[in-house]
């Protein structure tokens, strides 16, 4: 049943449902970027010691290692950054929300007070038929 409220009530919905979705895109960034560190750590964990033994080895070793830990290093940072839009987006999403709850709640009073006032227009008509028939039985 619609109401003049039903707009309002049908863009905050919308609202609602955007911040859903970019919460869930946010989520899945961050899963994304632990898979990419959990991928990098692996990598890392795969280079064995050389079996020379130079420094130069040692050396090339070393900046490889080092290489991967910045960028573990890196989207570490960018999943901090991720959570706190993450974090942002869920306030932002809790405040929708409530006002999406306070126009659905007036919306569906709005239902209620049309829907007693139909329902006392009807017994009123039938009381009307009622007494109309009552008389008629009189009057028979």
């Amino acid at each position: 049943m619609k109401t003049s409220l039903s707009p309002v009530l049908k863009a905050k919905k919308n609202d609602l449902d955007k911040q859903e979705v970019l919460i869930s895109k946010i989520n899945q960034e961050i899963h994304q970027k632990f898979d990419e560190i959990s991928l990098l750590q692996s990598e890392m964990h795969s280079f064995f010691t050389p079996q020379t033994g130079t420094i130069q080895d040692f050396k090339i070793l070393q900046e490889q290692r080092a290489t991967f830990l910045f960028q573990i290093d890196f989207l570490h940072e960018q999943i901090s950054s991720l959570k706190a839009q993450r974090k942002q987006a869920q306030n932002l999403y809790q405040q929708l929300y409530k006002e999406y709850e306070k126009i659905n709640y007036i919306h569906n009073e709005e239902i209620k007070k049309y829907l007693m006032k139909i329902k006392k227009q009807e017994e009123k008509n039938l009381d009307e038929v009622a007494t109309i028939l009552f008389k008629k039985k009189e009057n028979a």
